[in-house]
């Protein structure tokens, strides 16, 4: 058997650890390179390939010879964690802006995987290898998130799951030319692991453990110096598809920022807070009143300056010109999805500005009842109504709808007389005709016109007390191309040249149908003798390629109008923009309702900034837009934490 010199595997150690060397310098070299070019550069990627079989086999001769590589554990666990943020930014298509952002990105991976290196050699291989696949898969599912809603992955899409689950499929999984490379890198970081087991040098993968107890203290240590810098990072790009601080950065960024904190002189407004359920004028109308939340209700038209065979919102532009008719744009939270955060905005009347991106109030701090504009509704003799045609799984409103005070609330399950689920378990086309076939679907949802159909039945209910329905329509929910059931006929044509254009033209088709039941129901509470109020708003822009990486104010702007048939003597209707918060405000001010001091608080605060959006910003009344906001918001922080975490 050919036996090595020791001065031959002295070179062969050396050897190994300058491939060690190149291998991490060509993969930093290739995540900074990255950012500027949005596509995987062939030379730094092929560079980090070769340099990676070049050490793999160095390290197989190593193994192979029993020859001892200086810090192997140590280096092992710097590679994995970079290897893995490699995987993650090319699957997802992004990179990091400044070494800083990757050394910050390589520490928080390094922590879990130092730990994991502790265990024995043969449980913490599978477990590399095990969160390895994992990672691929999961980098993969979030580019294809951000492809098709326009935003970024959030925690909250784990607890979120059973409500995507419900329109998966709907949508084409995206598999990129360029995710071939990540492919090539996780199969060579899997032999790479499994050396020490094709050479039988098992001791070489044995746990070593003052080196990695060492690696661990220093990490914790790190992370504890770094941990406010890496907090105060901007993750405003992340948040809209355009990452350049790396999304293990962001996402621990997330996942550390989550409630809300009690702010300065809280105390010193708290009696002020509880008063802010008292109403303090009367008024003898009291109309039905409907609020509806049409599901990527939008103007794709104008924002997108599409060129279009016909108008698809010609009835509600007609409708808006009307005298008697409130419109203009409400400000949303996201674009292209977390309806239900544009909800928590609304029956609030607090903001989601002061939670990290993506916190779902729904979903982790709505546990008890707390006051709301339900409450308001019930406190002045309303029948309250929520009603959203889809089942009640998704994002917890069954329980959240019954925490803000509903008198009834109406599902999908309730519709088909049966009992609600708890965990959705099927596919989308599964939905189609879910709830009976004596409805109306287009593609596999409940439609438009059977939505407000049921609306209207409410309504006709003999009842002594006025209504408030809320109600959440599910029609035009992505994705827009590839669906079973009922299909849409396309009779718009979208004459632009733009990406995915199928998909546009079935969503701006769906958006011509949402119009014609806008205007069916407008005319059937315009012949209503009994006074109505009617408001219809879009919860975000739809989740379409053309939108991905957006970032102005325009692209968190929906539509609203708000009609009533019957006249207040001398009173001014002004269009407006604002954001959601304010959106129940505006609803009493244009019917005619008493104020809560909840919205009179909210009226001088819309006075000062009528724009606070957790994604669009902050804007004064001049249109300037504040950048150091927790300070002129302090109170309305306040407000939102008694609400939320103090009352409750």
């Amino acid at each position: 058997m050919f036996q090595l010199k020791n001065k031959d595997k002295k070179l062969l150690s050396y050897l190994m650890t300058v491939f060690n060397m190149i291998l991490l310098v060509n993969i930093i070299w290739y995540l900074l390179t990255f950012l500027n070019t949005k596509q995987v550069i062939r030379l730094p990627i092929v560079a980090v390939l070769l340099t990676l079989k070049l050490a793999t086999i160095t390290r197989f001769f190593c193994l192979r010879k029993k020859i001892t590589i200086p810090y192997d554990d140590i280096y092992n666990i710097i590679l994995y964690s970079l290897s893995l943020i490699l995987i993650i930014q090319i699957n997802t298509q992004q990179g990091i802006c400044y070494f800083t952002n990757i050394v910050f990105n390589v520490l928080i991976v390094m922590l879990p995987l130092a730990i994991l290196y502790l265990l024995p050699k043969h449980l913490h291989t599978i477990l590399f290898i095990a969160l390895f696949i994992a990672t691929d898969i999961i980098s993969i599912v979030m580019y294809n998130t951000l492809s098709y809603r326009g935003t970024a992955v959030t925690w909250n899409d784990v607890f979120g799951v059973s409500t995507a689950a419900n329109m998966l499929d709907g949508y084409k999984p995206i598999f990129t030319t360029d995710m071939l490379y990540s492919q090539a890198i996780l199969v060579a970081m899997i032999g790479y692991m499994l050396l020490p087991y094709l050479t039988k040098n098992h001791a070489s993968n044995a746990p070593k453990y003052k080196s990695n107890i060492l690696v661990i203290l220093i990490t914790i240590a790190s992370l504890f110096a770094f941990h406010d810098k890496i907090l105060n990072t901007d993750i405003s790009s992340y948040i809209n598809g355009k990452c350049d601080t790396g999304i293990i950065q962001n996402l621990y960024h997330m996942f550390m920022v989550r409630d809300i904190k009690k702010p300065d002189n809280y105390e010193n407004y708290l009696n002020e807070y509880k008063s802010y359920e008292t109403i303090t004028t009367s008024s003898s109308m009291k109309p039905d009143i409907i609020v509806i939340m049409n599901e990527s209700f939008s103007d794709m038209e104008e924002l997108q300056h599409l060129k279009l065979s016909n108008n698809p919102l010609e009835n509600f532009d007609r409708i808006c010109a009307y005298d008697s008719v409130k419109s203009g744009n409400t400000i949303v939270p996201y674009v292209g999805g977390l309806t239900c955060n544009t909800e928590f905005e609304i029956l609030s009347g607090l903001s989601n500005i002061f939670f990290s991106y993506g916190y779902i109030p729904y979903m982790e701090c709505i546990q008890n009842p707390f006051y709301n504009y339900v409450t308001y509704f019930n406190n002045i003799g309303y029948d309250t109504i929520a009603f959203h045609p889809f089942w009640s799984i998704g994002w917890n409103r069954s329980q959240v709808y019954d925490f803000v005070g509903f008198h009834k609330v109406i599902f999908g399950e309730e519709l088909a007389n049966m009992d609600r689920i708890e965990k959705w378990s099927g596919d989308a086309e599964s939905n189609y005709l879910a709830f009976g076939d004596n409805y109306e679907y287009v593609r596999t949802f409940i439609s438009d016109e059977q939505d407000y159909e049921i609306i209207k039945q409410e309504l006709d209910t003999q009842s002594d007390k006025p209504k408030f329905i809320f109600n959440v329509t599910i029609q035009n929910h992505g994705s827009y191309r590839n669906y079973s059931g009922n299909p849409v006929s396309n009779n718009i044509k979208v004459l632009s040249d733009i990406e995915d254009k199928e998909s546009m033209e079935q969503y701006i088709n769906l958006i011509d149908l949402s119009d014609d039941a806008i205007a069916d129901l407008i005319e059937y509470c315009s012949n209503r003798k009994k006074p109505t109020v009617v408001c219809i708003l879009g919860d975000h822009i739809p989740g379409l390629q053309c939108n991905r990486g957006v970032g102005t104010l325009e692209y968190f702007k929906t539509p609203y109008l708000m009609y009533k048939n019957y006249n207040i003597p001398d009173q001014d209707i002004t269009n407006e923009d604002f954001s959601t918060n304010y959106f129940m405000l505006k609803l009493l001010q244009f019917a005619g309702l008493p104020l809560d001091k909840t919205s009179e608080y909210l009226k001088t605060l819309n006075e000062e900034y009528p724009i606070i959006g957790i994604n669009s910003g902050v804007y004064d009344k001049k249109g300037n837009k504040i950048s150091d906001y927790e300070n002129v918001l302090n109170k309305y922080l306040g407000l939102m934490y008694y609400r939320l975490f103090d009352s409750q």
